[in-house]
């Protein structure tokens, strides 16, 4: 019967730099996704109204391999104001400043061009030519 083969140069290359960008992905993300949350933060501590600044200096950026995160209030002791100062409370007294979301959309744009090229820069760094 008759057959064909076909030889792909250069594919263990390829095999062995996907293995390097795989066993290194997991703690690139983590770093990628933080990185890319802190301008987020930034500013969303100039957005937030805060009397005495424990509310601003609690926002923190965060990353884990499946997201970036921007966490505000969680160490703010007893009590954490954070989700009514940013969605309102007490009906016909306070309306909310949605200081973590207006944040978002300012720098959406900037962010996904940031998780762009930091990306594109974690793959040219694991990936090795030979």
């Amino acid at each position: 019967m008759p057959s064909a083969r076909i030889t792909v140069e250069g594919l263990d290359l390829v095999r062995r730099n996907l293995r390097n960008v795989d066993k290194a992905l997991p703690r690139g993300l983590s770093r990628i996704h933080k990185e890319v949350a802190g301008p987020v933060a930034d500013q969303a501590r100039r957005n937030v109204r805060s009397r005495t600044g424990r509310l601003a200096r609690s926002i923190q950026p965060g990353g884990t391999q499946r997201a970036a995160t921007v966490t505000a209030g969680a160490r703010l002791r007893p009590y954490n104001y954070a989700r009514i100062n940013h969605y309102g409370g007490y009906p016909g007294r306070y309306g909310g400043n949605p200081f973590l979301t207006q944040a978002l959309a300012v720098e959406k744009t900037e962010t996904v061009r940031l998780y762009d090229r930091l990306l594109f820069d974690f793959v040219e760094k694991v990936w090795v030519d030979s």
